[in-house]
């Protein structure tokens, strides 16, 4: 059987593509159950700049993501605490994340909020439309999530309400899902990226309230968080008087009983109902016995197979030999040939902490779309003849492959500006020993009060640090469980770059690179050289600045230090303050402590053009001191790291072999009037 009419099959990284497709993200939310960290860094964050390509070596696409996210989207990723994926890989990169702990049962929801900006094509001076990307779906932040298993997922773009097609019902629906993950955090903290798509929604779209659920006979896009239990949200909604078929495809279900499905089966009250059987390769049903048989006596039900065409693997003829694909769709379709189409996909499984108010259960995602008149309707499954034989419960509702429960919740952070590690846990009265991954032991915590951070010494914030630059992950202990943490890492564009080998001519020539895709080439250049993943050096290790010509040893300098104070004004107008912190006072690979600290370690051969490079230096931070006075006072913790890398180069004077005399009448004539700001005749006329 053929893939059903109106079901696309794409990826969906390809769908997010298309959704952002002349648009730039200026924030990005996520929420799953599982995390995959070093997964989600290299393979889905990828997905937020369509217009840029990126290396396939592992280290050279995380720095060409670093140098992406500086000036690029803030991004947070919601994730339940238990569902930090064991098999899953370590981030390395500046993006938030926030583990969550739902208090009634699992924190479920698959959300993707990307909050976007286009340009107006015909008035390019016009400011950018702003608009709201929203992403419902059944997939965690996994590469069985995005990469293996069949899933689904819709998305709708909410408009700002100066658009014509600014309208949505599933506004308020939006505000309460953005409610709800802020009382999913501790009462002193928030997530900027959640605030600013929450302050978009509530001041900048469209506020009308929508009192009937249909228009023209069309039930209006709804959005499902648990504000009711999921039965009596449906019949809210009056699909019940629609006479639909209920065709149901969930991975999950309860145990011993049917009691779920016939709740919404009273509620909704389908005609004929068919539930998709989950069956690994050797044809084991994938559900308790007693359920499986409680669900088949249901009046008008029958257990239904998705199209081969829908699971099979694609790929050359040894994919195809391989078992099928695991079908880890969540899809609620009521239909009919006369009253049309409605379909629920997201995260809500065929279980009753799925099916339950919010408060009630798990914390669950779904988004309803009529499809009524878009094609012919018709069944999607097959009916399973089979007679089933061999049955296998699976874990509940709680998609437990490869996460675990844990006997204590803990978050740990580290502040990268101010290098401070703080423990938290809602539970006081306990300690435990905090290891690396490897097992070399740390420190030992005590958590004396309850849900509030806990600063540690700074000798064990310096070991932590030094642990970080190569991992996310610690491993906690109490008494005889062992599980790990991902570390919410913060400030870190003072985080030690993944790429620390540049010279100081290098830095200079990649400020003096116009374009993103030169930046790049050049990156990926130095990487090469670096035989990063092994791979040979390029033999392009040209040094920048090397001829003996005055334009030659001053002209590049002095351009690229312009390139990098033009970099910093824009950063600092268009409101990126973190961007331009980390180029004046981080650690990234082309910062200016970096350049000073490379020009300290290696100076040239030439202390001429050290010297002017670093008056180049103090100038600009003398620049931005006075022409950005608000940026400069805010800046006042990290400051002294600009100074401090300053201080080496006090006596540099000493080192161009000018005769003392000279060297005190030349010198203070020579740097006053360097860093003295000249306004050109033109301006002054």
């Amino acid at each position: 059987m053929s893939i059903p009419k109106g079901v696309e099959m794409t990826s969906l990284s390809d769908r997010i593509a298309d959704a952002i497709e002349g648009a730039r993200v200026t924030h990005a939310l996520f929420t799953t159950f599982t995390l995959d960290p070093g997964f989600f860094e290299l393979e889905i964050l990828p997905t937020l700049f369509p217009d840029r390509s990126f290396s396939h070596v592992q280290k050279a696409r995380r720095v060409q993501l670093e140098d992406a996210l500086r000036s690029g989207p803030a991004v947070s990723v919601f994730y339940d605490r238990c569902g930090l994926a064991q098999e899953g890989t370590p981030a390395h990169l500046g993006w938030n994340r926030v583990d969550v702990r739902w208090r009634t049962g699992i924190f479920h929801p698959k959300l993707t909020l990307l909050l976007v900006e286009r340009d107006d094509d015909k008035d390019p001076e016009l400011a950018p439309a702003r608009s709201l990307i929203i992403g419902v779906a059944s997939a965690n932040l996994t590469r069985h999530g995005w990469w293996e298993n069949v899933e689904v997922a819709h998305f709708v773009e909410l408009r700002s309400k100066d658009h014509p097609r600014s309208r949505a019902a599933y506004r308020k629906d939006l505000l309460e899902v953005l409610r709800v993950l802020q009382s999913a955090l501790p009462k002193d903290t928030s997530d900027p990226v959640r605030d600013a798509i929450h302050e978009f929604v509530r001041k900048e779209t469209n506020t009308e309230v929508f009192r009937s659920a249909t228009a023209n006979g069309r039930y209006r896009t709804r959005i499902f968080t648990g504000q009711d239990n999921f039965p009596a949200w449906l019949r809210g909604l009056g699909i019940h008087r629609r006479g639909f078929k209920l065709e149901l495809i969930s991975p999950f279900f309860d145990g011993r009983h049917a009691n779920t499905l016939a709740a919404l089966i009273e509620a909704t009250k389908p005609t004929a109902v068919r539930v998709y059987l989950p069956v690994d390769a050797e044809g084991t049903a994938l559900v308790d016995e007693e359920a499986h048989a409680a669900i088949a006596d249901l009046p008008g039900v029958r257990w239904g197979r998705l199209p081969e065409a829908m699971v099979k693997r694609s790929g050359n003829a040894k994919a195809a030999r391989l078992s099928h694909r695991g079908v880890h769709a969540k899809v609620y379709r009521f239909w009919s040939a006369d009253a049309g189409e409605v379909v629920i996909v997201g995260s809500i499984n065929l279980t009753a902490p799925a099916h339950s108010h919010k408060r009630a259960g798990n914390l669950e995602i779904g988004v309803l779309v009529d499809h009524s008149n878009k094609h012919k309707s018709g069944w999607w499954l097959v009916p399973d003849e089979v007679e089933r034989e061999h049955f296998k419960q699976l874990d509940g509702d709680e998609e437990r492959e490869g996460v675990r429960n844990l006997p204590l919740d803990v978050s740990i952070a580290f502040d990268w500006r101010v290098r401070e590690l703080r423990l938290r846990s809602p539970k006081s009265g306990m300690s435990v020993e905090v290891f690396e991954p490897t097992g070399e032991a740390l420190f030992t915590h005590r958590f004396e009060n309850s849900d509030i951070w806990q600063t540690r010494p700074s000798e064990d914030a310096e070991r932590v640090a030094l642990h970080l630059e190569a991992s996310s992950f610690l491993l906690l202990r109490l008494d005889d469980n062992e599980w790990r943490v991902l570390v919410q890492e913060t400030g870190t564009g003072y985080k030690p770059s993944l790429l620390s080998k540049l010279t100081p001519e290098e830095i200079l020539q990649y400020w003096a690179l116009l374009t993103a895709e030169q930046r790049q080439a050049y990156i990926l250049d130095k990487l090469r050289a670096e035989e990063l993943e092994g791979l040979p050096a390029s033999g392009n290790t040209r040094r920048f600045l090397a001829g003996n010509s005055l334009f030659e040893r001053f002209a590049g300098i002095f351009h690229s230090f312009g390139c990098l104070r033009r970099s910093l004004d824009e950063a600092l107008d268009a409101g990126r303050v973190a961007e331009a912190e980390a180029r004046l006072f981080g650690e990234s690979y082309d910062s200016l402590p970096r350049l000073l600290a490379r020009l300290a370690e290696a100076p040239s051969d030439d202390p001429t053009r050290d010297f002017v490079t670093v008056l180049c230096a103090r100038q600009l931070r003398g620049q931005v001191r006075r022409q950005h006075p608000d940026f400069w006072k805010s800046a006042r913790p990290v400051r002294a790291r600009l100074d401090d890398r300053l201080k080496p180069f006090d006596d540099l004077g000493e080192k161009l072999g000018l005769e003392p005399q000279e060297r005190e009448d030349f010198l203070a004539w020579y740097e006053k009037a360097f860093l003295e700001d000249v306004t050109p005749r033109e301006a002054r006329s």
